[in-house]
């Protein structure tokens, strides 16, 4: 195995980059595998409570990369001391884990004293659980996450309202940052939004803010975003809203707080909302406030059939010169409801998506949600009917079904 050529083994580990069991055999076959294939196993490294329980090992659309690695602090402290090497070869540290519980102190403590040996390759960062991030260890942030270009946090607590944009100056190499789950700001004596620093970033970032507006914090979080954003949005180039539109802890409107900072609004470029029956004049108004605004994925907390989704096209209020594609998911209950099989409930979306107001719109998907997998008879139908709504015009409309492992209509909406 060692006469192989190098070239031929860096094709066969990176060929296996995906398979845990394979690269550990390969790591222990010849030394001229081993390197190659051992830092394949430690590209993506966790440090966590509960290394060993199997749960973890369950895969999503949302989740980061499953890591081959996972160790708790205490292990990880060894690898810095007696194995330096092997934390060089990491590119995607993730610390904590969201299915744990009480994993917070014993983070925290460790975020605060570890120290990557120099030379590390760690540039995707993903930080989940109940972390708390204080202020007075910034420096070290920047040592170990100086050249970080992908930054994830799940559910990160953060000392005063200020202190969210002190840390992200560490992470100035940053081009993708995103936001989930309930975050976290506490409001202290003599503190206001003025004292907050101004993103910087060495090139426009992208971010991604997947936030719970009925909070529990003090403070509404995205309104804290929102005025960080507009003191430079120069640094900020697109922003994807995720979320829902009822109001947040303190009253404030996704509608009105979006209204508020006119900066900020022409770096929203992407909008993924859950609406109620009564909030459709809501959804309306946010979309049209946008200006940037090209992708809009949307769904309804009531069952949405196509007669509806129709009217809500063809309202005066919702309208978008700026909108590309339009991502809508209608539920399909078990006994697969009528209201949506119907032909004259489809061809009804015609008038609207053939209006001048939507001339922008290039790509219109309908996604498929349903508790059981979608049997074909029932799709080949409706794919049918989608595609010949709009026959012959730059419009595509599509079905996706997300039970497919491949499906064009995400691609498609993603790409534009």
């Amino acid at each position: 195995m060692n006469f192989f050529p190098p070239e031929v083994i860096e094709y066969v580990v990176d060929f296996l980059d995906d398979d845990r069991a394979s690269l550990l055999s390969c790591s222990m076959v010849a030394r001229a595998w081993h390197v190659r294939s051992v830092a394949h196993l430690f590209r993506v490294l966790q440090v966590c409570k509960d290394p060993y329980s199997w749960d973890r090992w369950m895969a999503s659309d949302t989740a980061p990369p499953v890591a081959f690695i996972r160790v708790t602090v205490v292990e990880f402290n060894q690898l810095l001391h007696d194995f330096a090497h092997l934390i060089r070869y990491v590119e995607h540290l993730q610390i904590g884990d969201p299915l744990e519980e009480g994993n917070g102190p014993t983070l925290t403590t460790f975020l605060r004293t570890m120290r990557l040996p120099d030379g590390h390759s760690v540039q995707r960062l993903s930080l989940s659980g109940d972390l708390y991030l204080p202020l007075d260890h910034d420096r070290r942030l920047s040592h170990n996450f100086g050249r970080v270009t992908v930054l994830r946090m799940h559910g990160t607590k953060f000392s005063y309202m200020f202190t969210f944009a002190e840390i992200m100056l560490a992470f100035r190499c940053a081009t993708f940052v995103e936001m989930s789950g309930p975050m976290h700001m506490t409001v202290g004596p003599n503190i206001v939004q003025g004292d907050m620093a101004p993103p910087f970033f060495a090139q426009p970032c992208a971010m991604h803010w997947k936030l719970d507006l009925q909070t529990t914090s003090p403070v509404a979080p995205l309104s804290v975003l929102l005025a960080w954003v507009a003191k430079d949005p120069s640094h900020v180039s697109t922003i994807h809203l995720t979320g829902d539109i009822p109001k947040s802890r303190d009253g404030t409107s996704l509608r009105r707080l979006l209204e508020a900072d006119h900066g900020v609004r022409r770096r929203v470029h992407r909008l993924t909302v859950e609406f109620g029956r009564d909030q459709v004049p809501d959804l309306a108004a946010i979309v049209s406030h946008l200006p940037c605004l090209s992708i809009l994925r949307c769904s309804a907390q009531y069952k949405l059939y196509p007669s509806a989704l129709a009217r809500i096209l063809a309202s005066e209020e919702f309208t978008s010169s700026s909108l590309r594609a339009i991502e809508v998911s209608v539920e399909l209950y078990d006994t697969f409801n009528l209201g949506v099989m119907t032909r004259d409930a489809w061809e009804s979306l015609l008038i609207p998506l053939s209006s001048p107001k939507w001339r922008s719109l290039q790509v219109f998907v309908v996604r498929l949600l349903a508790r059981q997998r979608v049997p074909l008879t029932i799709k080949r139908p409706i794919r049918e009917m989608l595609a010949n709504i709009c026959h012959g015009s730059s419009l595509r409309v599509l079905l996706d079904d997300p039970s497919e492992q491949e499906s064009t209509a995400k691609e498609l909406s993603f790409q534009l």
